[in-house]
């Protein structure tokens, strides 16, 4: 009798973790008089081997999170990249209200009108062939 007891318990305790509803979980596990009394009590008393088996489920799909979000990182579409770089950013800690400063060295590039860059731009495509080949032939 008591290790039916258990197999209903452990059942209510895996239905419980993943739905939040007692009297359902109390009903699927067999506990067929007055299931949401019985509910309501297996949820106290099992409070423990509840949150341990959320927190193991949760484990479980966290690597496939972490996998998703790096795919979600390569997306074509904009948006969807930049999302997900916030979120990881804001899992791992970063917020918005966060300075990030940057060195950045100047460049011989960063006083030049746009007229001298493109002219730039220009001769530096002239030096490679297949540019050059490119750009006289239009």
């Amino acid at each position: 009798m008591k290790k039916a007891d258990t197999e209903k318990e452990l059942k209510f305790v895996e239905l419980f973790a993943v739905t939040g509803n007692a009297t359902e979980s109390a009903k699927k596990s067999g506990y067929t008089n007055n299931p949401s009394q019985m509910g309501y009590y297996l949820k106290d008393k099992l409070r423990n081997e509840i949150e341990k088996y959320r927190a193991d489920v949760l484990f479980d799909y966290s690597g496939n999170a972490i996998t998703k979000l790096k795919q979600l990182m390569d997306s074509e579409s904009d948006s969807v990249k930049l999302n997900a770089c916030k979120l990881i950013l804001d899992i791992t800690g970063y917020s918005a209200d966060q300075n990030i400063n940057l060195k950045t060295s100047k460049s011989e590039y960063d006083d030049m009108s746009d007229e001298q860059l493109a002219e730039r731009i220009v001769a530096l495509s002239l030096q490679n062939p297949v540019l050059r080949k490119k750009l006289l032939d239009s």
